[in-house]
């Protein structure tokens, strides 16, 4: 029975948020719900036109029951909602409350009664069901009010119904508070789960980028040894005198080759220490723009809504990002792209829009575009180009999202914060 006993009282325990029940246990907020229910009891009862057209009887009991639901919720609150006599606390004070209005509305006649019982209703509907789930406490210490009134006042018929009624739509609204509560708890769940999973695909993404950094480094400078013996080798047999001139012709190709490969290992290893550790810099988008644009081999127009918005962060990045849009629209067949900016309202961020005409992106693609080894319209595509795109606005503090291209083919918004850059007259 104890086992059975304490279980129930742990499912009450559980059955709350306790920072809510704090919120509403704070002694400003104490105050005003004592203090109304005190006026009101006080007015009807002891106002003398009002308490002759209301039949009061003995007034004072409501407000002492008020007062006393009162010094509980007070003990809620300066015990923090925690521990066995704030749990007591919360468990009776409602019901003291509720008692209040119940014995008013049987001490009164006719609107009066009505009327107190309608409020008695309404703060059960409107309060204490979303606050507390279905337990067998507080359905018991809640049922004691009105059955007390049944059995000692025999209140009128209107009277009755409308407690009863408050009563069932009570329980009701606390068997959907329970089961809001468990669908928020899940949904918080399911929240918690997908953004670590999202944390941990970044992080084997950033991991896999960067062993596969590490093994390119490794290789350019195996390479650049290798490459240097061959260079030697190629050296001493062109000191022979016994080549003739299609050998030494060939010979001389080889080396000249050979010097071409070694300065393209030479450049990308500079550019990745260049690139290992970017710095962020001021500069206007525009100029980045207008530099993919004249590089691309496809048309290209460019409306500049917002001209001589200053971004801070890396050249590279949005430059990379710009030129793989470019690349993916060449090689999806497009033959005209459109770059175009427009000021958001706030002044602070510049929304760029790259669209084309090509085939465009399908619908049900979009939601995964961006996720590393997601979709790809390629054959032979990694999945990593648009995410490594995503990544680099995200390092902006910008985002980007797709859509579907006025020119009928794929659109892209990228949304960047930064500033309008000031011009003099």
């Amino acid at each position: 029975m104890s086992s059975w006993l304490r279980s129930q009282w742990l499912a009450f325990q559980h059955s709350f948020d306790r920072e809510e029940v704090l919120a509403g246990s704070h002694p400003k907020t104490t105050a005003v719900a004592v203090v109304g229910m005190w006026l009101v009891f006080g007015i009807i009862g002891y106002v003398p036109r009002l308490a002759e057209a209301s039949q009061f009887v003995r007034p004072w009991i409501p407000i002492l029951l008020s007062t006393i639901g009162g010094v509980f919720t007070l003990t809620v609150w300066r015990e923090g909602a925690r521990g066995p006599l704030a749990l007591l606390a919360t468990l009776l004070d409602n019901a003291f409350y509720s008692a209040a209005f119940v014995v008013a509305a049987c001490s009164t006649q006719g609107g009066y009664a009505i009327g107190l019982a309608v409020t008695q209703g309404l703060v059960l509907i409107a309060f204490v069901a979303p606050t507390y789930a279905l337990t067998l406490p507080f359905t018991t210490v809640m049922t004691i009010p009105p059955l007390l009134a049944f059995a000692v006042w025999m209140p009128s018929a209107a009277v009755s119904v409308i407690l009863l009624c408050s009563w069932v739509m009570m329980l009701v609204g606390s068997v959907w508070a329970s089961r809001r509560r468990e669908l928020l708890a899940a949904q918080k769940k399911l929240t918690a789960a997908v953004t670590a999973a999202n944390q941990i695909a970044d992080e084997s993404v950033q991991a896999a980028l960067a062993t596969t950094l590490l093994s390119l480094g490794n290789f350019l400078h195996e390479l650049r040894n290798h490459q240097t013996s061959i260079r030697a080798n190629l050296s001493y047999i062109a000191m022979q005198a016994n080549l003739d001139a299609e050998a030494r012709a060939a010979l001389d190709d080889a080396l000249e080759s050979q010097e071409a490969e070694e300065q393209l290992t030479r450049d990308t290893i500079a550019s990745l220490k260049e690139k290992a550790g970017p710095e962020a810099e001021s500069f206007l988008i525009d100029e980045v723009i207008e530099r993919v644009r004249s590089s691309a081999a496809i048309e290209s127009d460019f409306e500049a809504a917002a001209s001589s918005f200053r971004v801070k962060g890396s050249v590279d990045h949005l430059e990379g990002v710009l030129t793989n849009m470019v690349r993916n629209a060449e090689q999806a067949g497009a033959t005209h792209m459109r770059f175009s900016s427009r000021l958001e309202p706030s002044g602070h961020a510049l929304c760029l829009t790259v669209e084309d005409d090509g085939p465009g992106i399908p619908e049900e693609h979009w939601p995964n575009l961006f996720q590393p080894f997601g979709i790809t319209t390629k054959a032979t595509g990694t999945g990593l180009g648009l995410y490594l795109c995503r990544r680099y606005v995200e390092l902006f503090g910008g985002t980007i999202a797709v859509g579907r291209a006025s020119l009928g083919g794929a659109s892209f918004d990228i949304t960047l914060p930064g500033r309008t850059e000031k011009t003099g007259a």
